[in-house]
């Protein structure tokens, strides 16, 4: 009887180990890299979302938020918020007469009557008021704190989003990049 055999078992073994290599050294280090990417750009979505929702400059709200980056052993990355109430001197606030006015959390501008802008001998500018009708004691007004803001559910949908939206493209360059950088794949 006539026939035709063929061994493939060299070819698959062959397969096995680059896939195998593929796993164990590429996979880790193109996952570190975009997670780090991608929340590099979900930081950078939700401090221009809190910025925007708050009425400060985006450095004030970036001052409260960390990033901790992914490594090849801890890939996960993640966001957090941290920090006090802002004070209202940072919230475009300015002497009025009855007052000071600043920018409230819907971008309209709010009132404090009786309250004043001071600065202090540490170069601390504040908003304050006068608790009664004696000179002192003198409180400083406070806005909204970046952590209060950050749990809420836009925050969070936001840096989702931009996230959800990002991981496809960053994950597969990184991945091309990693197997071409290593000799794995030819440049198409």
């Amino acid at each position: 009887m006539a026939g035709f055999e063929m061994n493939l078992s060299g070819s698959f073994e062959g397969f096995a180990q680059a896939s195998d290599e593929i796993h164990r050294t590429v996979l880790p280090v193109a996952e570190a890299r975009s997670l780090n990417k991608v929340g590099r750009s979900a930081e950078s979505a939700v401090v221009r979302h809190l910025a925007k929702d708050i009425g400060v400059p985006q450095k004030v709200a970036r001052r409260s938020i960390t990033v901790w980056r992914a490594t090849r052993t801890n890939r996960v990355v993640a966001i957090s918020a941290n920090g006090r109430r802002i004070p209202l001197a940072e919230l475009a606030a300015r002497e009025v007469r009855s007052g000071v006015s600043y920018r409230g959390m819907d971008g309209r501008r709010r009132k404090i009557k009786g309250a004043f802008i001071a600065e202090m001998s540490n170069g601390h500018v504040g908003v304050f008021k006068r608790r009664g009708r004696a000179r002192l004691p003198i409180d400083e007004k406070f806005g909204p704190s970046i952590p209060h803001v950050f749990v809420k559910d836009a925050s969070i949908k936001v840096m989702r989003e931009t996230a959800g939206a990002r991981w496809p493209i960053v994950f597969s360059h990184e991945v091309d990049y990693e197997l071409i950088r290593r000799g794995l794949v030819v440049r198409r």
